[in-house]
């Protein structure tokens, strides 16, 4: 379970900024929240965190921070590998420091004890990096590193770490590379779980507006547990959809020969061991039933809408995280999609009935529908904002005092909580260009 995180230097974001997933003091619906009891973590903590702002303000890139330092967790070990330089996304602000390093941290709740984890970096390497555990909810340090200059101790690793051997010291003293990443291509029993959690615990969903499935979508509609659920779902919100197959052929032998070409020229212009070379001798594509019977007919995929299209994106993830208590991670939910059924999708993870194990959704959106229908409790809703020198800030609705009767869409349209869009005379600049344009052609 994902307690907090916060970032700096990423994007739009420069100074340091955090989401907190711990419920504030309000008497809003109980039933929301995820309660834990435990040695190393007590307290209330959020299903569902909402992010609202103006276009621009830097909701995605909050979003994208967390993707970012999971995907380094994951993936950085490569760069380690090769000796690669980082393409880390500073800052580039005017007014920021050229020098600040990019910062990521988080806490997080793992077999039932909490972690802190960070790190800091920039594009030659990462400079620091810790790790510390809180068992019986006091500090333990599994690792620190830190390859600053003033640093006197580079590496070091706890008294509860065991099996420190060649290989571990080996990779703590490579700068290009995330310990945590590359221990966790090891057996380790302190950091493989840990590093597993990072690579499993996150479902990450940044372009679902697109009109096709990507491999996962496909892979989890040949499950028949989600699959039965995803075509419920489509009848019960009456999209016309009575059944979802999905199709294995082979594959044609023009798409083998035109496979192979590429894989070829990409392995010959990357240095990368992990290109995958294997050919695929069968393709699947998902076809849709309409009606029933003798009044049925079949659609392809290009065939559908999009708002069908975009739902069963949405569905699929948001089942696989529930079923094993994953953090969703959606910018912008309610793209191509109808109010209600971004509500059902947020009741989901506020009802211990169908979130048994915790799971957790964060997402941006415009929608103020959501801010006025109850689904949302007031510490569930934060707030982006862009100040004048076009840095990102990052708030929560409970900086504002606040009633839990009052209509919290109006008063966000209001400008009560800012984070909302400024456009000017937007009035006056488009009758401007028009009569600029009339004149041209007249």
């Amino acid at each position: 379970m994902l307690i907090r995180y916060g970032a700096s230097s990423h994007l739009s974001i420069c100074d340091y900024q955090e989401i907190s997933c711990a419920a504030s003091k309000l008497k809003d619906d109980e039933r929301h929240l995820i309660k834990i009891v435990g040695r190393s973590l007590q307290g209330d903590f959020l299903p569902v965190i909402a992010l609202y702002g103006a276009n621009a303000a830097g909701k995605s890139n909050m979003v994208d921070a967390l993707r970012f330092m999971q995907w380094l967790i994951e993936y950085s070990y490569r760069n380690g590998r090769d000796k690669k330089k980082i393409n880390i996304q500073s800052c580039k602000i005017r007014g920021t420091k050229t020098t600040a390093l990019s910062t990521y941290d988080c806490d997080v709740l793992i077999e039932n004890v909490r972690h802190h984890y960070g790190f800091e970096c920039n594009d030659e390497g990462f400079v620091r990096e810790w790790l510390f555990s809180f068992p019986n909810g006091s500090k333990t340090v599994l690792f620190e590193r830190d390859f600053s200059a003033e640093s006197k101790k580079k590496i070091y690793f706890g008294p509860t770490v065991k099996g420190v051997d060649k290989t571990l010291q080996d990779l703590a003293g490579n700068e290009k590379a995330l310990f945590l990443s590359s221990a966790g291509q090891t057996s380790h029993e302190i950091f493989k779980p840990i590093h597993s959690y990072f690579s499993n615990r996150f479902v990450n969903i940044s372009r679902h507006d697109t009109p096709y499935f990507d491999d996962s979508i496909i892979s989890g509609l040949g499950d028949k547990v989600i699959r039965g659920a995803v075509e419920s779902v489509l009848r019960q919100a009456d999209f016309g959809i009575s059944a979802i197959e999905v199709i294995e052929s082979p594959v044609p032998d023009e798409s083998k020969i035109l496979r192979s070409k590429l894989m070829k020229l990409f392995a010959e212009i990357s240095s990368s061991e992990d290109v995958p070379l294997e050919e695929e001798d069968t393709e699947k594509r998902v076809v849709f039933t309409h009606g029933y019977g003798d009044e049925s007919f079949k659609l392809q995929l290009t065939e559908e809408s999009t708002g069908t299209v975009h739902l069963i994106k949405l569905l699929v993830p948001t089942i696989l995280a529930l079923r094993e208590g994953k953090t969703l991670i959606i910018d912008e939910i309610t793209t191509t999609l109808h109010t209600k059924l971004s509500e059902e999708l947020i009741k989901l993870f506020s009802n211990a009935e169908t979130n048994p194990r915790n799971a957790q959704f964060i997402f941006t959106t415009h929608d103020t529908n959501l801010l006025s229908q109850g689904v949302l409790r007031r510490d569930e809703v934060w707030f982006v904002e862009k100040s004048e020198d076009l840095k990102t800030s990052v708030f929560p609705l409970t900086d504002f005092k606040t009633r839990k009767s009052d209509n919290l869409e109006n008063g966000y349209l209001l400008g009560r909580y800012g984070a909302i869009p400024t456009f000017g005379d937007l009035t006056r600049a488009v009758a401007a260009a028009v009569r600029q344009t009339n004149s041209v052609e007249s």
